[in-house]
């Protein structure tokens, strides 16, 4: 784990109110693993005392990338940085995924986030996972051209049917299980999950009722990303977690009311 004071080295905006950032730090990048996350002071006003954690999306050499939404004054700020201006930085944090030979990944939203360098990863290891995205509609979007520019192409779900399959990509995913999963011989998928909370939920339930193992990525404020101040706990089978430290990525089989 490192804090340090990162440049920003380009600013990509790749929708209305979404953003990507490459920060510099050689020292974050040749630590992060897939899943893991930073965190960030997101300006001087004392309304963004509290740092702000993104996950890691992306790793090059000795640059990271951050994809975010503006959706609050902490978020709203950092977008308003540009490229040259720098950023306090902490990570890399938390406990990542780990690569199975066999892979589903399905993200809701902004859950690509992570989703986007695990998948690069895996082929990087010689493993073709299958790529789930879901949205609402087709404007909200995220992640589609890239899993496709990794020679990935990923199915769609969009609740309105505006592109891919009309529903939820938990719906999706229990068709791409049912009609998917080859015979008893072959090598049985990992879910990999990121989105909204109860979208991480129905994965692992249909995790649960197919035998198969899950690694769900959640997403929680985190005050201090260092499992300290108890902002991001989790209940689980095993008592209390703090989502920081012991995830943000956790195993379905520990959740409750699964």
């Amino acid at each position: 784990m490192y804090q340090q004071d990162c440049k920003i080295v380009e600013k990509e905006q790749i929708k209305s109110d979404v953003f990507v950032l490459t920060l510099e730090s050689k020292e974050i990048a040749s630590k992060a693993d897939p899943g893991q996350f930073v965190e960030i002071s997101c300006g001087q006003n004392t309304d963004f005392i509290l740092r702000r954690p993104f996950s890691i999306h992306h790793v090059k050499d000795s640059t990271i990338k951050i994809l975010f939404r503006t959706i609050g004054r902490a978020t709203m700020s950092l977008s308003s940085y540009s490229k040259g201006d720098i950023l306090n930085i902490i990570g890399p944090l938390g406990q990542g995924f780990e690569i199975s030979k066999e892979a589903i990944i399905i993200a809701g939203g902004m859950g690509i986030a992570p989703l986007y360098y695990l998948a690069e990863q895996m082929l990087a290891k010689g493993i073709k996972p299958r790529v789930l995205i879901g949205a609402k509609n087709k404007k909200e979007l995220l992640g589609q051209e890239a899993i496709s520019e990794l020679g990935v192409e990923p199915k769609i779900a969009t609740d309105d049917g505006s592109i891919g399959f009309k529903g939820l990509v938990t719906d999706l995913l229990k068709q791409e299980i049912y009609t998917q999963i080859p015979n008893p011989s072959s090598l049985i998928p990992t879910l990999y999950a990121c989105g909204p909370e109860p979208m991480l939920y129905e994965v692992a339930k249909i995790a649960n009722d197919n035998s198969l193992d899950n690694q769900l990525s959640f997403e929680r404020f985190m005050a201090c990303g260092l499992g300290a101040c108890l902002s991001c706990v989790c209940e689980t089978k095993k008592g209390l977690i703090r989502v920081c430290k012991e995830g943000p990525v956790i195993g379905g089989e520990e959740l409750l009311e699964v």
